[in-house]
């Protein structure tokens, strides 16, 4: 018989789901519901077992098992309320990417990348618990450790966030970023102006852009912080992309 997986979905929803699926398929069932009709890009972790008490383990072992008439059982919820913080990051595999139309990339954690070259800016997507497209003065580890530490006066317990390729650094190399900067240039302007200029440390310019928000436009990859812990699952190249991941490169819009 099929085995369970527990699934942490991180955007647009933060959820435990357990299901018989495998992560391609329920990444699929779940982008492409039938019975709602819905048609979204999905991001989920895989968790590498049960843990401690705060989920109900035994639930999900009871009830996630297959329909009479042998199908397996696609999803069985077990939270939809503060996920993401009571997750160990050691229990956090690989890290997939489902496009609206189905098709699932998986990437593997790698080390927290260091500082990049320096910039007057940098832009942000949070993605779980919290969705604000944030610019901000610190880099990318340095950003993560100030959102949830104390010195933040609404610090967070937990975060996910990626950064985003930036138009007006790299106008000739950023490739497609959707419609990141397809409005509100004027407003773009003065939130950069409150980093740059006035020494704000983040600057929230949009507080629900996860809508709008396309794999196109991630720049380096992803990151799960909690406070002294970290993962990484860096983004693959456009290179490596279109040579080994194309029909899903194609699929999320980014070849």
């Amino acid at each position: 018989m099929a085995g369970i997986y527990y699934y942490m979905t991180v955007f647009p929803n933060e959820l435990l789901i357990a299901s018989m699926l495998k992560p391609d398929q329920f990444g699929s069932y779940l982008a492409t519901s039938i019975k709602t009709g819905s048609h979204e890009q999905l991001m989920f972790v895989e968790l590498t077992g049960e843990f401690g008490n705060d989920f109900d383990w035994a639930y999900a072992r009871k009830h996630t098992v297959p329909h009479e008439n042998g199908k397996l059982k696609n999803s069985i919820y077990l939270a939809a309320y503060r996920v993401l913080e009571r997750i160990p990051l050691d229990k956090m595999g690989r890290l997939y990417m489902t496009t609206p139309d189905g098709r699932t990339l998986g990437l593997e954690q790698s080390p927290f990348p260091d500082a990049a070259e320096e910039a007057p800016y940098y832009v942000y997507q949070d993605l779980c618990p919290v969705h604000p497209l944030v610019i901000s003065s610190l880099p990318l580890k340095d950003f993560g450790d100030y959102m949830v530490s104390d010195t933040f006066k609404l610090s967070l317990p937990a975060l996910c966030y990626c950064d985003l390729s930036v138009a007006t650094q790299d106008s000739v190399h950023t490739g497609n970023i959707g419609p990141l900067y397809d409005h509100k240039f004027g407003h773009l302007k003065r939130c950069i102006e409150a980093v740059t200029i006035r020494g704000k440390k983040t600057k929230i310019m949009e507080r629900t852009f996860a809508g709008r928000f396309t794999y196109q436009s991630v720049k380096s990859g992803f990151a799960f912080i909690k406070r002294g812990k970290k993962i990484w699952y860096a983004m693959p190249s456009r290179e490596v992309l279109s040579a080994s991941h194309y029909d899903w490169a194609r699929s999320a819009m980014i070849i």
